[in-house]
């Protein structure tokens, strides 16, 4: 059932979904705390460099958004444990 074809479809569809709750905007959070953290998970596990830099762009603005600030723990767990997941992923799926 996996591969990289259904990542990527998974992908298309979490990407019109994000679209569709930003109201058209593709590249601007949505605001949907679970839309967001599937799809930066989801990138996460897809790999390369390029995800994991949109996965972790994904999260900056979520923990911002959550914080009121750049570079600030917020209280929302699920933020800050997709936070700390990241940095693991950066180090052990580079390409």
């Amino acid at each position: 059932m996996g591969g990289t074809d259904h990542l990527r479809a998974a992908l298309d569809i979490f990407t019109r979904l994000h679209t569709r709750v930003a109201t058209g905007q593709v590249s601007t959070p949505c605001g949907d705390k679970d839309i967001e953290l599937t799809m930066g998970r989801l990138l996460q596990v897809m790999g390369g460099k390029e995800n994991l830099r949109a996965a972790l762009d994904i999260f900056i603005q979520m923990r911002t958004r959550a914080a009121g600030q750049v570079h600030t723990p917020c209280d929302d767990r699920d933020i800050e444990l997709a936070w700390a997941d990241i940095f693991s992923s950066w180090g052990a799926r580079t390409t």
